[in-house]
């Protein structure tokens, strides 16, 4: 790596952490307890951006594919609004999702976040025969909504080699229900 590339890559890691310290802060009222962020977490300036989508843009309908420390938020955001607003949360891992339900239930969260496990399956939608997204059909048990207006596309894991693509068929699947 050069030294210019050093110089950028150094600054703009900066520039992110600076704007996640200040996303915390934002985020605080939102949680008192400890949450558990990892590295696979989403980034806090990032939850800023959607929680600020949910508010301005008055969303309906919110489909996050990936569950975690967002799933947190945004349900206690929404709570929070007072607004009617349908958050599906879709995760494979069974006991990573036992993990959030039970942190749902725990925090009096349930009435604002319907959690949906869809293991991992070949589909027509995946890039090729190498990749694996939700299963399509465990999805439609238990989704029907039309009209999505919001799509947080944070799973599956995509953090490997030959897992690139694996968040690619989210588009093409709920493409016909994005308002």
């Amino acid at each position: 790596m050069s030294l210019h590339r050093l110089k950028n890559w150094l600054y703009d890691n900066i520039i992110l952490e600076a704007r996640d310290t200040k996303s915390l802060q934002q985020l605080a009222p939102l949680y008192n307890d400890y949450l558990p962020w990892s590295g696979a977490s989403i980034r806090p300036s990032t939850l800023v951006y959607i929680l600020n989508d949910i508010m301005i843009h008055n969303r309906k309908v919110v489909v996050e594919c990936g569950s975690g420390i967002s799933t947190l938020f945004i349900a206690r955001f929404i709570q929070k609004m007072g607004r009617d607003v349908a958050f599906y949360s879709i995760d494979h891992d069974i006991h990573w999702l036992d993990l959030i339900r039970e942190e749902v239930t725990k925090q009096e969260l349930s009435a604002f976040v319907r959690s949906i496990r869809a293991p991992l399956v070949h589909s027509s939608h995946c890039w090729n025969d190498e990749h694996r997204w939700y299963d399509p059909e465990a999805i439609g048990k238990s989704f029907s909504e039309t009209n999505i207006d919001l799509l947080i596309v944070d799973g599956p894991p995509a953090n490997r080699k030959g897992q690139e693509f694996s968040r690619y068929p989210a588009v093409p699947y709920f493409q016909s229900r994005l308002k």
